[in-house]
């Protein structure tokens, strides 16, 4: 398995750490080939053996049934538990998306709070040499004035 390398946030990076573990863990735990290859010959020497097959035969039988059960159980739990913590890292990462989605939406509503007081701003660009009209901030206006 060709691992890449993804740069990952800081918080999640112990949770990358821990899957990688627990996805080693489960296939060095596998169940090799020889374990499955000794219940098929039992298997085999069951069949063989026909009505009354000896009684080592099948206790060894048993006894690879019972181990191949509990190592199977193991792989169940592990693998349970990998999925757990994936579906928390997806959890965590879209609750982050999320934050970082309202802290834009409260920036474009300043943003347009912002532009809707421009709009009410008094703003004159005049041309060369053009004097500014009173109430431009630029001129004070006469002392009779009276706003509206």
């Amino acid at each position: 398995m060709a691992e890449k390398n993804v740069k990952l946030p800081p918080e999640m990076e112990f949770q990358a750490d821990t899957l990688r573990n627990l996805l080693r863990e489960i296939q060095e735990t596998k169940t090799d080939l020889e374990e499955l290859a000794a219940i098929s010959k039992n298997e085999a020497e069951l069949n063989a053996a026909g009505k009354k097959p000896k009684q080592s035969i099948v206790k060894n039988q048993l006894a690879l049934y019972k181990k191949e059960l509990n190592n199977t159980k193991q792989e169940i739990e592990r693998i349970k538990n990998a999925l757990k913590l994936i579906s928390e890292m997806r959890e965590d990462y879209f609750a982050s998306i999320s934050a970082a989605t309202k802290e834009s939406k409260q920036i474009s509503k300043v943003l347009m709070s912002l532009k809707e007081t421009a709009e009410t701003l008094p703003l004159w660009i005049g041309e060369d040499e053009e004097e500014a009209p009173a109430l431009c901030g630029a001129i004070q206006t006469g002392e009779d004035y009276v706003a509206k």
